[in-house]
């Protein structure tokens, strides 16, 4: 097992066997597991990052248009 995927396996407190932090269940005795790794984005930050994302796409067609306008015209 690579050194970086041991930081990630923990111990299923019902049965003791190694699992992956993030999961939910394990896999061998179907026991519930609180997940201790990655928790996926976060609902306002998502938001906060797709509205700015917006906001460059909108910048940069803008600057694309007015340059293509500029060189028509001169």
């Amino acid at each position: 097992m690579k050194e970086s995927t041991k930081k990630h396996i923990v111990s299923c407190p019902a049965c003791g066997k190694d699992v992956l932090d993030h999961m939910t269940e394990c896999p061998f005795c179907h026991g519930s597991l609180t997940p201790k790794g990655y928790a996926g984005p976060q609902s306002e930050n998502y938001e906060v990052i797709r509205k700015w994302m917006r906001i460059g796409f909108i910048a940069v067609a803008v600057v694309a248009a007015i340059f293509m306008i500029a060189n028509h015209i001169f």
